[in-house]
């Protein structure tokens, strides 16, 4: 997406497949990767773009992940905006084949 405002919402992104270039106001420039979690806190406004690098664009990359949306509570509709990447290697991951770690 081309640079665009965002005002209030909060989003939350995550690929399984490709990559993203994200970009904004607050000078961040920040490559998302699978597995990699993308925080974004619009609060009182910030503009950005999430773009995929042209070298990327001319190989067919395929991309594939979620963004969610959540709105702010009222008191934090006019937060600063803020920008969290949390690498993949520094997220919690659980397998399921433990139970007795539950």
């Amino acid at each position: 997406m081309r640079p665009h405002p965002h005002i209030n919402p909060a989003t939350l992104t995550y690929l399984f497949d490709g990559e993203i270039l994200h970009r904004d106001s607050l000078g961040t420039e920040k490559l998302i990767r699978p597995g990699a979690v993308n925080w974004v806190k619009a609060g009182r406004g910030f503009v950005h773009s999430e773009r995929t690098r042209p070298a990327l664009k001319e190989s067919g990359q395929r991309l594939f992940g979620l963004q969610t949306w959540m709105a702010l509570p009222l008191h934090a509709e006019e937060d600063d905006p803020e920008f969290v990447h949390i690498a993949a290697d520094d997220l919690p991951t659980f397998d399921g084949r433990d139970n007795d770690e539950l």
